[in-house]
């Protein structure tokens, strides 16, 4: 009984392993002027920056959290990115958050990307985009939905909601956030992004009978009215 208890709480411990993801995150001033890259540890599922200095800008918040500390289905969530410029020039700021090593949901997924902006300040620009890579690729991957949102006078909540589906095989897969932040001067963007995804689920095999029972049936009426229409008239 021992050796088996010991056997359950190893097929445990690997299958909590499996299912953790790994967060990572670059940032990026002016296509290359200045870059950072924070690289998570293998079931580090949470990363957290606050109250640093990039370039020139302040990073207020960055959060980024995959599974298992995301409630399903939403894997992948990086609420809220929050940052401000320190100079009144224009700049670019561009921002990767990457959940590696997915392995659930698998093959055909029903992906759900939600898209806010809650602060974003006159005369700036903010593209929000959601990637998937079935290569596992960090800050890389195919676009599955994307919007831009642009600061006005007054202060608005901007929120935007995407469904994609998309075939991501046996995995392990990623799945990308990313950040585009247009400058003019000083002020502040923030901003989140959240996927999450479930099994595409097939019609019932009910339904595809009930479809070709009904598909049978029409065939079976019209040559039955055929046969009517060929057969002698009574005089």
């Amino acid at each position: 009984m021992r050796k088996l208890l010991l056997a359950t709480a190893t097929l445990l411990a690997m299958s909590v392993s499996a299912m953790a993801g790994t967060m990572n995150l670059m940032l990026d001033q002016d296509s290359g002027a200045f870059t950072q890259t924070f690289l998570g540890a293998p079931g580090q599922s949470t990363f957290n920056a606050t109250n640093a200095s990039f370039g020139n800008f302040n990073i207020v918040n960055i959060t980024g959290s995959t599974t298992p500390t995301t409630s399903a289905p939403i894997l992948l969530t990086s609420n809220t990115l929050d940052v401000q410029t320190t100079t009144t020039t224009a700049h670019t700021l561009q921002v990767w958050i990457t959940a590696n090593d997915l392995t659930s949901p698998i093959q055909l997924v029903d992906f759900f990307s939600g898209f806010t902006n809650v602060a974003l300040s006159n005369g700036w620009s903010v593209t929000l985009e959601s990637l998937v890579s079935t290569t596992n690729q960090m800050f890389a991957g195919t676009q599955l939905a994307t919007d831009t949102f642009v600061g006005g006078v007054i202060p608005t909540v901007f929120a935007s909601n995407f469904n994609d589906q998309f075939d991501v095989g046996d995995g392990p897969y990623s799945l990308t956030a990313h950040y585009t932040i247009l400058t003019d001067g000083l002020g502040q963007a923030n901003s989140g992004i959240t996927v999450s995804g479930v099994e595409a689920t097939p019609l019932p095999a009910a339904v595809w009978m009930f479809g070709g029972g009904l598909a049978g049936l029409g065939a079976l009426l019209r040559r039955r009215k055929k046969q009517q229409s060929a057969e002698p008239q009574a005089a």
